[in-house]
């Protein structure tokens, strides 16, 4: 028990705010992009424009969404009573360092890599499956 007291609801607390990470760590891998290049479309005639902006625009926002998700973190850490472990980060940390003590992976952690996973998974099977024209021939053929 963590001092706070673990009141019956405190677990669907929690549960949720992991389902919102992992969901929100979707949506910045697959609705960010998607919806900046929607929003980009709408403003601009041009594929070139929107290609510039996108590259502009897109980093921006998923910036913005990934501070929310990191602020949502937060919360879950606060709601669990954990606290964040403060250690250096492993590009700091000696090469030739204590290896044995490892850290738990956090909420984050975990669901942004898998998120990551999903989405590459599922732009690839977009991309070679439900494309219309995935990879246009060059005039003459091979």
């Amino acid at each position: 028990m963590d001092g706070r007291g673990d009141h019956p609801g405190r677990w669907l607390i929690r549960g949720s705010l992991v389902l919102t990470i992992f969901l929100g760590s979707l949506a910045l891998w697959l609705a960010v992009p998607l919806g900046c290049l929607w929003v980009l479309s709408r403003l601009t005639k041009d594929a070139l424009a929107t290609g510039f902006g996108a590259v502009f625009l897109c980093p921006l926002a998923m910036l913005g969404f990934g501070i929310g998700l990191a602020k949502l973190h937060g919360v879950y850490l606060w709601v669990s009573g954990a606290h964040p472990a403060q250690r250096a980060p492993a590009w700091r940390q000696s090469l030739s360092g204590d290896r044995h003590s490892r850290r738990p992976r956090s909420v984050l952690e975990v669901s942004m890599v898998l998120s990551l996973l999903i989405a590459v998974v599922a732009i690839t099977l977009w991309f070679f499956l439900l494309a219309k024209n995935p990879l246009p021939m060059a005039p003459g053929g091979f």
